[in-house]
């Protein structure tokens, strides 16, 4: 009786040969019909961006799948892997084709491949040529084929079988009939004798066989040569090796003479044919030749005798790939390490540099892994993406991709639609967001297209856009309206751009002393011997002078001439200081500068607006504090930021006043609105009694005097300077325990007192500032977060850490090349969610500054900062400039502090971005942006790189990039607080 699984098998074995058929039908048609060569372009589009798979024949590892298929199966393998390459965005197959001095295609010299029958010598059925029929599948596909040769290696013994076997060679192998050209080595395989000059030219003439047989794209060297230092090449030493200094300079001139050979043998056939090997990827290590790598590996140069570095400095291949079979920061061959080293290597060469990764490795079950998931993989094309040298990537290899999903959703991912698509079937215009009018010459249009289709600008495709289609073009502007019309794909977006000329000032309708030119126009109030500049407005060509306190200065014109029979205006000006001579300290109002001219034949007058004084030192004129935490700036302006912050209560002498700021005796500048003004003599003051304590992390420093001057404190990076106005007496102060501070120098003169405090290890400073008691002044010194070496898993545990997401609600930040629909505030939002998580997990408390799309001002991001004192302050943001500036030529991250205390970790955090990531290094720069002010915890701004840019917008919205450059400041801060 038969069973119904008989019937079944029967059912399943009748449908696959049927489809078997009907593939061989299909292939052989399309073979026919439309097999072609690669043209010149194709092939040079291919060699620049070269995205490959290693198919291993050997073992049947990846092709054929085993022994004794049918030629029908073997193409259907054939096939269904081409399929699956091309599905995946590769260009290129690598197809080793002498997997061990045999071969898969007709060969005179070489027997055919036990690999594909189970028995050396014997040919496929039907006639078949696995090369030929490989070559006109990919090149159907657009896709190169190199054809993969191991130069030495005679056989490849599996577990299980004798070693030196010749007896499962064919009879007309050419190590059968040539067994003085083998050596016996002690991995139980035989290998060519690289130093007979016999072995070169038969290796010289497979290679020139196969590229006057067939169509190739490329032939290809692997990493095996001389298999070990111990291999037994006595005799051929002994007969070839005079003149060489020794064994291993003569063995790598027998390499370099076959590579050398087979170069030129492929460029007298073809020079378009590429020439490649794919070498062990350390050359040497540094510690055993001057020129090597910073790794502690095997090394081709002495253990294979192969000077791969020698053969790109010659030009003797047309490219080399590197086998980089290690993750990123591995101790004994860090890949990022490896990468630099062999891209310095290629610079200076016409060899493509392409790099081999190890697809074999990810998939690792341990989530400790560097190889757990596929994210490894992933790291290193972006960090190659940092490199122009490196022109692609090869990776060993199929079998690793057929039985990998997230392997293969990555490379699709990656090489067919990029890291993050956001913009299929869609054209967005993102800078301008809308039509401008301007004065500039040029003007910078950015946005984002379908990668899928081509994108036209006035007709005229843009071809410099991102891997997902992002774009920016810098435009030159004509005259009146300029129209920018972009295409895609039957979508259409326009931006009207008008250039006007820049506005010019007009003739005067009046001849005259500009009224409100005249200076000052707001209240003045000066030092005695304090330079100042009078200036006003009037015809140019006229004689002008002002008048002040009984003298008389003549005024200098910006503009001396004019051809215009027209009056226009120009500004004058003179320099000078004005003093008087005082008896007291007093104020002494000089009266209104008197402006006259005279203008063909016409005279006139302008009295300024305001009065100018000028106040002596000490006059009895002080100011007091009436807001807290009251900001005070360099100068008269707030343009540079502000400086230090004084407290309710303070007084200080005023000794200048320009407009609605006041100038006190410390040197700062106020605003009036934080004081009152009032006539009057300041006590003598002195700081009448000091103090010194500590507890726990924190160390505080008493100052109780007579009345309550302005103090502030300054920090140089490894002295504290604390400093109080209209004081001239005051108590040392003693250190009850050496801590943080290690000494304390008083400083008098007669118009302030000061303590200048040591740091015993500035490295130990998490903060400082100064705090109003009643009374006097307290300076707080906070020691730095330090980590617990017990508590590795956890480091960050007792850290409070707060991270301030830039802008937020009204304030959208810098708009990106999606406009309003990935303004800076949401990327920064994005990175603050990921950093949040990973400080946490590393046991940090995490504050944020807000939590939500809603709008925080600096100045309530400044407070909230204070009020909690916590061990470390990130502001997050992202960079632009104006769209008058060519953009796409403006990257990189910008670190920025504005005091000492933060220094070092600004310093840390970017050479870790710099060195990690690969990203350009704009520098840690000193700023006085408003919420990196605070000195009570190292506060830094981060601009995590430019909006506007298209590759920049590209990676700053890449969700996969946003977590490495997170996980990077997670690390440096976990260094940080470990110094």
């Amino acid at each position: 009786m038969i069973e119904m699984e008989d019937i079944v098998q029967k059912f399943k074995k009748t449908i696959t040969i049927q489809l078997l058929a009907i593939a061989l039908i299909l292939s052989t048609f399309i073979q026919q019909s439309y097999a072609v060569s690669l043209t010149d372009s194709q092939k040079d589009k291919i060699n620049q961006d070269f995205r490959a798979i290693w198919v291993t024949t050997v073992l049947n590892l990846d092709y054929p799948s085993s022994t004794g298929l049918s030629s029908e199966q073997m193409k259907a393998e054939a096939i269904q892997i081409l399929d699956d390459a091309k599905a995946m965005g590769m260009n290129a197959i690598v197809l080793q084709v002498r997997p061990a001095a045999d071969a898969i295609y007709k060969s005179s010299i070489n027997p055919w491949s036990k690999y594909l029958t189970g028995k050396q010598g014997i040919a496929p059925d039907g006639d078949f040529d696995p090369l030929k029929f490989w070559i006109d599948e990919a090149h159907n596909r657009g896709m190169a084929l190199h054809a993969w040769l191991n130069p030495y290696r005679v056989t490849r013994k599996s577990s299980g079988e004798p070693a030196h076997d010749f007896s499962k060679l064919s009879s007309t192998h050419p190590a059968v009939l040539h067994p003085d050209w083998v050596v016996k080595y002690k991995d139980g395989n035989v290998y060519y004798d690289p130093g007979l000059p016999e072995v070169r030219d038969h290796l010289v003439a497979s290679v020139k066989e196969i590229i006057d047989s067939y169509d190739v794209d490329g032939i290809h060297f692997d990493d095996y040569f001389y298999p070990g230092t111990d291999f037994d090449d006595s005799k051929s030493y002994a007969k070839y090796g005079a003149g060489f200094k020794n064994i291993g300079d003569w063995r790598r001139n027998n390499v370099d003479t076959l590579v050398s050979t087979v170069y030129e043998t492929i460029k007298d056939k073809d020079p378009s044919i590429q020439f490649g090997i794919s070498p062990f990827g350390i050359w040497a290590n540094d510690k055993n030749h001057p020129e090597g790598s910073p790794t502690n590996g095997y090394e081709s140069y002495f253990n294979q005798y192969a000077d791969t570095k020698k053969w790109v400095q010659n030009h003797m291949l047309d490219y080399i790939a590197p086998q980089l079979y290690w993750q990123i920061g591995y101790s004994v061959a860090d890949y990022s390490k490896l990468v630099t080293w062999w891209v310095n290597v290629a610079k200076e060469s016409d060899v493509n540099l392409y790099i081999g990764h190890a697809a074999y490795r990810v998939g690792d079950t341990d989530p400790k892994s560097p190889w757990y998931g596929v994210n490894e993989i992933y790291r290193q094309l972006t960090l190659n993406e940092n490199y122009d040298q490196i022109k692609g990537s090869i990776f060993f290899r199929y079998a690793f991709f057929k039985d990998n999903y997230d392997l293969r959703s990555l490379m699709t991912t990656y090489y067919q639609s990029g890291t993050q698509n956001l913009i299929q079937d869609k054209l967005v215009v993102g800078r301008p967001l809308n039509d401008v009018t301007t004065t500039a010459k040029s003007y910078y249009l950015g946005g984002a297209s379908d990668s899928r289709y081509p994108l036209y600008l006035n007709g005229v495709e843009i071809k410099d856009r991102t891997s997902q289609g992002y774009f920016g073009t810098y435009v030159t502007l004509k005259d009146g309206v300029n129209t920018f019309t972009f295409t895609q794909n039957g979508k259409t977006a326009v931006r009207k751009i008008t250039k006007k000329a820049p506005a010019l000032a007009g003739p005067m309708s009046k001849v005259e002393i500009i009224p409100t030119s005249t200076w000052p126009q707001v209240e003045r109030m000066i030092r005695n011997n304090e330079e100042i500049v009078f200036s006003c407005k009037a015809p140019i060509g006229a004689t002008v002078t002002v008048t002040l306190n009984g003298k008389t200065y003549t005024m200098v014109p910006s503009v001396k001439s004019t051809t215009s029979s027209s009056p226009y205006a120009t500004t004058y000006t003179f320099k000078t200081s004005l003093s008087v001579v005082m008896q007291s300290p007093k104020i002494v109002d000089l009266g209104k500068p008197v402006y006259k001219m005279t203008y063909k034949g016409i005279a006139y007058s302008q009295t300024s607006k305001e009065s100018v004084k000028i106040i002596g030192d000490n006059a009895p004129y002080f100011a007091t504090i009436i807001n807290d935490a009251a900001d005070t700036y360099e100068s008269s302006s707030t343009s540079n930021g502000a400086h230090f912050i004084l407290h309710k209560g303070m007084v200080d002498y005023i000794t200048g006043i320009n407009g609605d700021f006041v100038r006190l005796s410390s040197g700062v500048w106020i605003k009036k609105e934080n004081i009152t003004m009032k006539t009057g003599s300041l006590k003598y003051n002195s700081v009448k009694k000091t103090a010194h304590t500590k507890k726990n992390n924190v160390e505080e420093m008493y100052f109780y005097m007579d009345q309550k001057a302005v103090a502030t404190v300054s920090y140089d990076g490894r002295k504290l300077l604390v400093s109080f106005s209209q004081t001239n007496g005051g108590k040392t102060l003693n250190l009850s325990t050496v801590n943080l501070a290690s000494g304390v120098k008083m400083i008098q003169n007669s118009s302030n007192t000061q303590y200048e405090i040591t740091l015993k290890d500035p490295s130990a400073l998490g903060g400082y500032y100064l705090e109003d008691i009643n009374g006097g002044i307290k300076l707080v010194l906070k020691q730095k977060f330090q980590i617990d070496e017990k508590n590795a898993s956890l480091p960050l545990t007792g850290a409070h850490i707060i991270i301030d997401p830039g802008h937020g609600g009204k304030d959208s930040g810098a708009l990106g090349l999606l406009g309003v629909n990935m303004p800076e505030k949401t990327i920064v939002s994005n990175y603050t969610v990921l950093l949040k998580s990973q400080l946490e997990a590393l046991g940090a408390k995490v504050t944020l500054t807000r939590t939500e799309d809603v709008y925080f001002s600096l100045n309530d991001r400044l407070k909230f900062s204070k009020a909690q004192l916590a061990d470390l302050y990130i502001s997050i943001h992202s960079d632009s400039l104006e769209d008058t500036t060519d953009l796409t030529k403006v990257s990189g991250f910008t670190i920025y502090y504005k005091d000492s205390v933060a220094k070092p970790f600004a310093e840390l955090i970017r050479k870790k971005i710099a060195s990690e990531l690969g990203r350009k290094d704009r520098g840690a720069k000193v700023m006085n942006f408003y919420v990196v002010r605070g000195t009570w915890t190292p506060s830094i701004l981060i601009e995590t790189g430019f909006v506007s840019n298209p590759s920049e917008f590209q990676w700053l919205i890449d969700p996969y990039e946003q977590n490495r450059f997170t996980k990077v400041v997670t690390e440096s801060i976990v260094e940080y607080f470990s110094n």
